[in-house]
């Protein structure tokens, strides 16, 4: 069951950065292509329904992480009492709680957009739209990275 988990756990973590890596791209050549004029509304919508569909693996994706990491914690791997007492395992936690104010800001910006292209006049989103939504992916990027080295520092003290 342990390296079940463990592969599960990876999984996850993999998938969340696989998903804001595809998210950065697609955002990215949307900028290329709105910083051209050829960003037409169709293209933009498929794109846009792409963003949509990888937000949702994103959040079933860190939901499940954040499970499965509770029960490695507690159950299956060295216990609480050993985790507790590690900075990298806190600052970890405190890493996940800030990628997902990250991602809040991205799901909420793809929201509003899916809401918007609905709407008879609707636009394809302005360049500084785009590239704040880019900014945050980045953020989201680096968060991961980080995320990655305290893990290496949590499995090994």
């Amino acid at each position: 069951m342990q390296q079940l988990l463990a592969f599960a756990h990876h999984l996850f973590a993999f998938t969340i950065f696989a998903v804001i890596l595809f998210q950065h791209l697609t955002m990215s050549r949307c900028k290329k292509l709105r910083n051209s004029d050829l960003l037409r509304f169709d293209a933009w919508k498929y794109d846009l329904r792409m963003l949509a569909v990888t937000d949702i693996i994103y959040g079933v994706s860190a939901l499940l992480l954040l499970i499965i990491g509770l029960l490695r914690t507690f159950h299956y791997e060295k216990g609480w009492a050993y985790y507790k007492a590690m900075g990298a395992f806190h600052g970890k936690l405190t890493l996940f709680i800030v990628l997902g104010a990250l991602s809040v800001m991205v799901s909420k910006k793809i929201m509003n957009w899916k809401r918007d292209a609905r709407q008879e006049n609707a636009q394809v989103p302005e360049l500084r739209d785009i590239n704040k939504v880019n900014m945050f992916l980045r953020g989201e990027m680096l968060v991961v990275v980080v995320m990655i080295g305290l893990a290496v520092l949590t499995a090994k003290p």
